[in-house]
């Protein structure tokens, strides 16, 4: 068994945020319309076109559909990949996920390409490589990943399937089968009736049923965790195969209870302000996830249930726009990449049912970038369907990039604010304040970012791929995880620390004619031993004469250690007297400061993860400005100017 502490970091970092208060939205919905009601219209649910309704899937845009069947095409007598054993324990032996996952997750790639394929063609030439796929899947041992195998009470290497524990992808596998099932039925039972019901047995013993029987999956939120992005994931995923497969009128109605109560925890203990403590790169599974359960709610309720008009739901959905910065560069703090691909459809749909224009065109905008308007569409075969029946109006909706001047979100207290109105041109600044125990945490309160004509200059680094050791109680001792690797200060000695009680205090924003003003107090993101009587962090965006000032005004009680403060950068560094200037291929940008107080070093760092490397090259810049004046009680400012 692991120890209490490996397996809370386990759990994908769980935010423990307070309750901010019972909504309860999606219950109340139910209540409102009644359980039983929506049994009933349920029976009838076809959110889709069938198989056979050849009028509807002959509609399909030509040039999805013949990017559907293209796809499909090449996996035709395909030679399905082996899952062993020994790729399996390789996580528990050396912490790499890669090997297993990447033939894991490319047979359900392929097996949705090919139902998609075989709805678009209609053909049947697809049919028996799909009930391989169908029936490798239900062969294998475990529908989750080796990560994941902490919710199985023996963990120890290999999965015991007497145990069928649900985690993401146990969810999303149920989904996929349910999806192909509620396709291809008929064509199943024309081969054998044995197909259909091993799908209905598999997705029930692996799926329906521990979810139903269960309450201790820490996802659902039933127990002293607070859930994260598992929980409208695994919810959405679920509902499917609720809707799809489950004939048990009693087991749907409890299924569906269950659901509700589960999603309920998940928006009960979400910020009023609509941040996703996880970063942007988890919005698509935690705001799109919901934005899954609320369709497949609507649908299956003849449009009854509709909740899109609660200010929180759209509050979510907006976080997204506030969290770009230009093209694919978000906001990226926590687990989240500095570059993002985001899923077009879900953002363009998310803003429609809102009424959220900015985010229907930042959809829109996505979608000719990634090629999605000449009908490549992406995403699990739920996704990917949605798209397919919603492309004309993706492809014809207007694109006009549109950016917020500034905004802050007092919850998650995290700002932003551009140099320019509406306008990616001059500087952009973000900085977020919050606790140490946020989902996906890097310690990081204090951190500022900054961009210049939408190219970053002072960055988050992001995270490398994922390990064992990420979700483990090694999880700071990987640098992009600690302060001393974000623009924060290294105070006496120390870094942050992780742990809810290292937070911000005293967090500020302010906007007047020609400033935006961000400041909080750092004192408890670090340890008592740092010997800090007060350290207060501001962060100024002057429009008018175009900089930005980072200043810290602090105490400390004694000398025990070195102070610095640290800049990460992927601009090369020219140190001069009194400035350090940020090479780029246009504007270069300085950094001014006081030669009297700091004194410069700048540390080149090889980028060998492959994931960084797909962001940042091959090096990136660490900037430590050393405070030399060692008296205790100072005021340091930093600017940030064009050349």
């Amino acid at each position: 068994m692991f120890p209490v502490k490996i397996l809370l970091l386990l759990m994908s970092c769980v935010c423990t945020l307070s309750l901010f208060s019972q909504r309860n939205i999606i219950s109340g919905a139910l209540e409102k319309i009644g359980i039983d009601s929506l049994l009933q219209v349920s029976e009838d649910f076809q959110p889709f076109p069938a198989y056979n309704n050849r009028a509807e899937w002959n509609a399909v845009s030509p040039e999805v559909k013949e990017n559907i069947v293209q796809e499909g095409a090449q996996y035709i007598n395909y030679d399905w990949p082996t899952l062993t054993a020994g790729q399996f324990l390789e996580y528990s032996i050396n912490g790499n996920r890669s090997n297993y996952q990447v033939a894991f997750f490319k047979r359900r790639q392929v097996l949705s390409s090919l139902v998609l394929a075989e709805c678009a063609e209609y053909s049947g030439r697809f049919i028996k490589d799909i009930i391989n796929g169908v029936w490798a899947i239900c062969e294998e041992s475990y529908w989750g990943l080796p990560a994941h195998l902490y919710l199985q009470k023996d963990s120890i290497g290999l999965p015991e399937i007497t145990e069928p524990t649900v985690d993401l992808f146990a969810a999303e596998t149920g989904n996929l089968l349910a999806w192909t099932h509620y396709f291809l039925k008929e064509k199943f039972d024309s081969v054998s009736p044995l197909i259909n019901r091993r799908i209905i047995n598999e997705v029930s013993r692996r799926v329906l049923r521990p979810n139903l029987e269960r309450d201790d999956f820490w996802w659902m939120g039933f127990g002293e965790r607070i859930p994260n992005n598992w929980n409208p994931w695994i919810n959405s995923n679920w509902l499917g195969c609720v809707f799809i497969l489950e004939k048990n009128k009693e087991k749907k109605k409890a299924a569906l209870e269950k659901i509700a109560r589960s999603l309920d925890v998940f928006l009960n203990n979400y910020p009023a302000d609509g941040g996703c403590d996880e970063g942007p790169g988890y919005w698509s599974f935690a705001g799109g996830s919901l934005l899954g359960c609320l369709e497949l709610l609507r649908a299956a309720s003849n449009k009854t249930v509709d909740v899109y008009k609660n200010i929180l739901i759209q509050n979510m959905g907006d976080y997204l726009n506030k969290a770009r910065i230009e093209d694919d560069f978000y906001i990226n703090f926590a687990d989240a990449p500095a570059k993002l691909r985001i899923n077009p459809f879900i953002t363009f749909l998310y803003g429609m049912r809102t009424g959220n224009h900015s985010l229907m065109q930042l959809g829109a905008s996505a979608a000719r970038e990634q090629g999605v308007s000449g009908g490549k569409i992406r995403g699990d075969i739920f996704r990917k369907l949605q798209t397919i029946f919603h492309f004309s109006e993706l492809k014809n909706a207007e694109v006009k990039k549109t950016y917020l001047d500034d905004f802050f979100l007092p919850d998650l207290q995290v700002f932003g604010a551009r140099s320019g109105l509406n306008t990616s041109k001059g500087f952009f600044v973000a900085g977020k304040g919050g606790h140490n125990d946020e989902s996906h945490n890097h310690n990081d309160i204090g951190n500022a970012i900054v961009y210049y004509d939408g190219k970053p200059v002072l960055i988050d680094v992001g995270v490398e791929a994922y390990t064992s050791k990420t979700f483990s109680d090694k999880r700071y001792d990987i640098w992009t995880m600690q302060s001393a690797y974000h623009n924060v200060p290294f105070i006496n000695g120390y870094m942050q620390h992780a742990g809810r009680e290292y937070a911000a205090k005293k967090v500020h924003f302010e906007k007047k004619k020609n400033t935006v003003s961000f400041s909080l107090d750092l004192q408890s993101a670090y340890p008592g031993d740092a010997d800090i009587k007060y350290w207060r962090r501001s962060m100024v965006l002057n429009r008018k004469m175009q900089y930005i000032d980072i200043s810290d005004q602090f105490e400390l009680k004694s000398k025990k250690g070195e102070t610095f403060f640290t800049f990460m950068t992927p601009c090369p560094v020219i140190q001069q007297k009194d400035r350090l200037l940020l090479k780029r291929d246009s504007t270069d940008i300085q950094l001014l400061y006081d030669p009297k107080q700091l004194r410069a070093e700048v540390e080149e760092i090889k980028v060998e993860d492959a994931q960084l490397k797909s962001v940042w090259n091959d090096r990136l810049f660490r900037i430590k400005l050393q405070v030399s004046d060692f008296s205790l009680k100072q005021s340091i400012t930093i600017r940030i100017k064009s050349k």
